[in-house]
């Protein structure tokens, strides 16, 4: 396993967390997130370029599964978190410097919602007529949220890297049947996410501090994700994390 989620306990790092936040705002698949760099983000125009993934049968940098390449805004309220890890990172190598076996993922995923008190039977049940949740789905999770948004099927298609937009259409169907009552999607984050335990929002580095998803309008960050999570029954998701 290259990288840990998991620490005694089931407790979830704050780079666990981070990856998780990524893998939903961003919406890459597993190894797109795991091949994406510095030089890839360009956080001054607040857009990325998502040209490659890493090819895990092969532990090698690949092209992208269907082969499409895209550059796309991200959203607003992830620029402080982008902003912090870049200063940490020097700006160099890696966004995620060691990105965990997706088969380990998918387990500690599952491990980490129920620690953070989400204890919806259905996620957690593998049989003939029911898949249990895996860290596949924050992807699956993003795409919906910006279908639930309401965002042009086209950008939607564009930004998940779809080949055939009879995938993309799975998805705005699905966000059809939830979307009444789910209230915000890409929520503003945490200060803790990217800072040391206890920052608020007024210690953000100065290019950070122009990340305002709706003018005038403040930040919720009790919460990583609230009642609009990872699902709409998922009220006030959250998980004790270190800060290593």
């Amino acid at each position: 396993m290259r990288g840990a989620l998991k620490e005694p306990g089931v407790r979830c790092s704050q780079g666990g967390l981070r990856i998780y936040t990524l893998a939903t705002y961003l919406f890459p698949r597993p190894g797109e997130l795991e091949a994406l760099a510095w030089e890839d983000v360009d956080l001054e125009h607040q857009n990325l370029h998502i040209h490659r993934g890493i090819d895990r049968d092969r532990a090698e940098e690949a092209g992208t599964k269907t082969g499409i390449t895209r550059r796309f805004s991200f959203e607003p309220a992830l620029l402080p978190l982008l902003v912090h890890m870049h200063k940490k990172a020097g700006g160099r190598g890696r966004v995620i410097p060691h990105m965990p076996a997706v088969e380990d993922l998918a387990k500690t995923f599952r491990d980490h919602l129920q620690l953070a008190g989400i204890k919806r039977r259905e996620l957690y049940i593998n049989d003939r007529t029911r898949k249990n949740i895996t860290f596949y789905d924050l992807r699956a999770t993003g795409i919906t949220w910006m279908a639930i948004r309401g965002d042009d099927p086209l950008r939607i298609k564009h930004r998940a890297g779809h080949k055939s937009f009879t995938t993309t259409e799975g998805y705005i169907r699905e966000a059809e049947t939830v979307k009444e009552g789910f209230g915000q999607v890409f929520p503003p984050l945490p200060a803790s996410l990217h800072g040391a335990p206890g920052e608020t929002s007024g210690n953000r580095p100065e290019a950070a501090s122009k990340a305002t998803p709706r003018p005038g309008k403040k930040p919720n960050t009790s919460a990583l994700v609230g009642h609009e999570g990872l699902e709409p029954s998922a009220n006030g998701l959250r998980v004790h994390c270190s800060t290593n």
